[in-house]
């Protein structure tokens, strides 16, 4: 898995385990201590912080292969699994799983985790304890890129760029993604069908840089809801962190649609006005125009001509089929560096993704409440004229009110309703 998967599964484990685990059992196969089991305190301790190890306890599975001696006689000769164990207090249990009638083991097991709950004074861990540790790491990836970025603006040369692709289905955005990096690193698919549901990060070393390319899912097609479009835009905000220094808009050469023509526009109502600044396109299928330049081509099309006016005439084109050319790859690289000069040297930030969805927010709830007040108003209206014909039929003494009088009664009426709702 990936960090952010990672990070996910974090989650999603604390909420399982609200209020919180009793303990975390560190699951360690006998005769199996690989590096990996030497860091997993170290990795439990990061992700969910340095408290973590007073309720943590190793369990060690495969107790039947080494029946000729004790649990304790095989643990001794191994200073890294001593040294695990003193990490975690000492604290320890012994699995036969072959065993499933054996149930000695498992109310052993039981009584070991109340005693360390005992010793813990009764506590557990908690959601605090984990918004601690993410704060820590948050601030330590603060720290490194600021000196990261600081040694970049020393040496007067970008050492990162982080690089969104977006762009409908089938466009080629996983594909332009493994040319970028050099390698295939994104699952591509020839079909028209999705490949790509989640958003992922890869990473690689480029002329020195370190590039990070995120690649998403067709947010531009209808084939995700309103609510899984919300979720994959903030789980690629996540993996761009501090911010994409570009969005590459992929367009594939010869498809250029009603998706397409409104594709700046999207991105623009998801990332905000200025996320137009930080865009450029991606032409894909440059080996379907042999004939003719690229140039030639764009040209000829009022729609390409305007999508670019919207993007500062920043583009770029790929012939994927050509994974070789490592010369499109470079070009790409100095045009996203150009722009970003041009921009002062500033990516797109969490500040405008945040602006962005207030903005969507407010647009929301203006229709909503436009909508709402105006059924309001209707109901109304049928109800104070049907009063007035009433009062009439019975002679009930009810005075006749003029059409524009109810029409301003209604509206007030309506108003007042809606702000007493809080709409």
């Amino acid at each position: 898995m990936d960090e952010e998967q990672v990070k996910s599964e974090f989650e999603r484990c604390i909420r399982l385990s609200v209020p919180g685990p009793h303990v975390f059992l560190l699951v360690v196969r006998l005769g199996q201590f690989t590096q990996e089991e030497k860091s997993a305190v170290e990795w439990i301790q990061r992700h969910f912080g340095e408290e973590a190890s007073q309720y943590t306890m190793v369990l060690f599975t495969g107790a039947d292969q080494i029946k000729r001696k004790s649990v304790a006689e095989f643990l001794s000769p191994s200073k890294e699994l001593q040294d695990l164990l003193d990490s975690c207090g000492r604290r320890y249990h012994a699995f036969n799983n072959e065993d499933k009638q054996n149930l000695t083991q498992v109310s052993e097991l039981l009584q070991k985790i109340e005693k360390m709950v005992n010793d813990n004074g009764g506590q557990h861990y908690t959601n605090e304890m984990y918004q601690e540790a993410e704060k820590r790491i948050r601030e330590e990836e603060k720290r490194q890129r600021g000196s990261i970025e600081k040694a970049g603006a020393t040496t007067g040369k970008m050492n990162n760029l982080r690089v969104v692709l977006v762009g409908k289905t089938g466009a080629g955005k996983s594909s332009s993604g493994n040319t970028i990096l050099g390698t295939v690193e994104f699952e591509v698919d020839e079909s028209a069908a999705a490949v790509t549901m989640l958003s992922s990060r890869q990473c690689a070393e480029i002329a020195g840089k370190q590039v990070s390319v995120i690649d998403t899912p067709g947010f531009c097609s209808t084939s995700l809801d309103e609510e899984q479009v919300g979720n994959e835009i903030k789980r690629c905000v996540r993996l761009s962190v501090p911010g994409p220094h570009v969005f590459l808009l992929v367009i594939r050469l010869g498809r250029f649609t009603q998706e397409e023509k409104s594709a700046v526009e999207w991105i623009q109502r998801h990332f905000g006005e200025e996320a137009s600044q930080y865009t450029m396109v991606l032409f894909t299928g440059a080996d379907q125009i042999k004939r003719k330049s690229v140039e030639e081509f764009l040209n000829r099309s009022k729609e390409i001509q305007d999508l670019l006016d919207t993007c500062g005439r920043r583009y770029h084109v790929f012939n994927n089929e050509d994974t070789q050319n490592l010369t499109q790859v470079s070009e790409l690289l100095q045009k996203i560096e150009e722009m970003v000069k041009g921009n002062g040297g500033q990516h797109y930030t969490n500040e405008m993704y945040q602006e962005a969805e207030r903005s969507i927010r407010e647009e929301e709830r203006r229709k909503r409440r436009e909508e709402i007040l105006e059924n309001t108003k209707k109901y109304l209206k049928g109800a104070a004229i049907g009063a007035v014909a009433v009062g009439a039929i019975v002679g009930a003494g009810a005075v006749a009110v003029a059409n524009p009088e109810v029409a301003s009664l209604v509206t007030v009426l309506a108003e007042q309703l809606l702000s007493r709702m809080g709409i």
